[in-house]
């Protein structure tokens, strides 16, 4: 293990670091190489694969999380292998501000150095997961790995799919305005109305409820890596105004107050903020940041074009179908997720026209990457999805989720 950077997170020290010198850029080699860390726990059992874990942001890995706490939170079966890793620039693979020029950040540049690890560890037997931007990340790199002539995964599994960019002029707090109107029919006129009221919950202020509530509708319902509720469904986050204990209200208070003091961007003058501005803004979120408040019982945008970009060219416009992936496809959908709704995911589904086999599975009251709301059926879930990668088996084991999970197959096979 090579010793963590100073002024890297904790995380980094961890036994299972490997570093690995990866080109700036494949298409210069004078532009000189980067130490690249990832995180790997090889299978410990024979046969197993290995989850090549791709994070969403683009931001920071879960490095925090070890194989064995992936396993027991995703239920998956003992002895698998897993590779995470943390995007150049980002959390272990933090540089100084010049080090890295911005053009040099880009998710494919990410599938590149994502290839070079793969290759390096020779992993043959592999399942490739992305959430949220990681679907991205995933995409690109399942291509690199086409050109490259590199072994393909013998699954690939999207959670929160990116399909394609955000048109310019539409930003992501479109799609929330709307699941607001959705799921705050699910209120008591109650607490609907302490919404609707000139003084909020709390005398808290519209904009620290509207980011707030935006968190909310976020994730939906989720589980840690625990089985512990994270986050909770809208009714039973809110309910606590009119029926709580004064301890649940001011509980309530404090995680309202907490949302709102929480970051949604890195540290200006860091390489974080600096990767996480230039691939997001040239690819596929130009109308980024756009604060919410609540006003008159509604969640809405405070502006429909946001200032974040403004500088850097929106020039690598992402389209998912670009790539076409030929290994099997599974795609877990929040049928809420504000932040990559259905003409998102179903984009991706859509364009995939080579896959040997994909289902698309919709949680019907699910939000973004809600996969560990499942936590009840994993086990079916992952049955299912080996089932479909393995050769000459189909999907049949999907439709029966159905009533199991709850979950809206539409089920492709070639």
């Amino acid at each position: 293990m090579a010793p963590a950077r100073a002024g890297l997170p904790a995380y980094c020290d961890s036994p299972a670091i490997r570093h690995l010198s990866v080109p700036k850029d494949r298409a210069n080699p004078r532009a000189g190489t980067l130490d690249h860390r990832y995180q790997y726990f090889p299978p410990t059992a024979p046969g197993r694969p290995t989850f090549v874990l791709l994070p969403g942001g683009p931001g920071p890995g879960i490095y925090d999380w070890n194989a064995k706490e992936v396993a027991d939170a995703w239920q998956l079966p003992e002895g698998f292998g897993m590779l995470s890793l943390d995007p150049r620039g980002i959390g272990c693979n933090r540089v100084g501000l010049k080090e890295i020029p911005a053009r040099l950040y880009s998710t494919r540049k990410l599938a590149e150095d994502t290839a070079e690890i793969i290759a390096r560890e020779r992993l043959k037997n592999f399942v490739l997961f992305g959430g949220s931007y990681g679907t991205q990340w995933a995409t690109e790199l399942y291509g690199v790995l086409r050109e490259r002539k590199l072994p393909l995964p013998r699954l690939v599994i999207l959670e929160g799919t990116l399909g394609r960019a955000w048109p310019v002029g539409r930003g992501q707090t479109v799609d929330f305005e709307h699941q607001w109107k959705v799921q705050s029919r699910e209120l008591s006129a109650k607490v609907l109305g302490l919404f609707k009221a000139k003084r909020l919950p709390f005398d808290l202020d519209a904009r620290t409820w509207g980011k707030y509530l935006h968190d909310q509708l976020l994730f939906g319902t989720y589980l840690g890596k625990d089985g512990t509720t994270v986050h909770r469904s809208l009714p039973d986050a809110l309910e606590p105004l009119v029926t709580g204990t004064s301890e649940e209200k001011e509980k309530l208070k404090e995680e309202v107050v907490s949302s709102a003091r929480e970051p949604q961007e890195p540290p200006r003058g860091t390489s974080d903020e600096l990767m996480t501005r230039t691939v997001l803004c040239r690819e596929t979120r130009p109308e980024w940041l756009i604060p919410m408040e609540v006003r008159d019982g509604l969640l809405v945008s405070i502006a429909r074009r946001s200032r974040y970009c403004e500088g850097t060219p929106f020039d690598l416009e992402y389209s998912a179908d670009h790539v076409q992936i030929l290994s099997p496809i599974v795609y877990l959908e929040g049928a809420r997720d504000p932040a990559t709704p259905y003409w998102q995911s179903g984009a991706h589904f859509a364009g995939q026209r080579h896959a040997s086999k994909k289902v698309y599975l919709q949680l019907p009251k699910g939000g973004h990457a809600s996969g560990l709301g499942i936590r009840d059926c994993l086990k079916a879930f992952w049955k299912a999805s080996f089932a479909l990668a393995n050769d000459g088996e189909d999907a049949r084991g999907f439709p029966i989720l159905e009533k199991v999970c709850r979950l809206r197959p539409i089920v492709t096979i070639r």
